[in-house]
């Protein structure tokens, strides 16, 4: 398979290391010109693990939730986008079980 990947910022730079030693993944094309010359590591310190990366957005998202689920605010989801993650999330089990790629497609009754 062919990736495309813009942007080597932290996120895009773990994504391109990631990509790049996936089996599936024959070639990858990255679109950032200026980092592409500077290797596949991304700027700056590491974060130390995936919960201190990922803290803020967690604490976010727990408070939108909160506030929805207390009718202070309105639900950011929508029917569709639930029926799409619930989708998402029956094509990688399937995926997971039969050790195939899965088209969400294939799961959308």
């Amino acid at each position: 398979m062919r990736v495309g990947l813009l942007g080597l910022g932290r996120i895009g730079a773990f994504h391109a290391a990631t990509l790049a030693a996936h089996p599936w993944v024959d070639e990858l094309v990255v679109a950032d010109a200026a980092r592409a010359a500077e290797g596949l590591q991304p700027p700056g310190e590491p974060w130390p693990d995936f919960q201190a990366r990922f803290e803020a957005a967690y604490i976010a998202e727990m408070s939108a939730f909160l506030g929805a689920a207390r009718g202070e605010t309105d639900s950011p989801c929508t029917v569709e986008d639930a029926l799409a993650a619930l989708y998402l999330a029956e094509a990688a089990e399937l995926s997971r079980h039969e050790g195939r790629p899965v088209r969400t497609a294939e799961v959308i009754s």
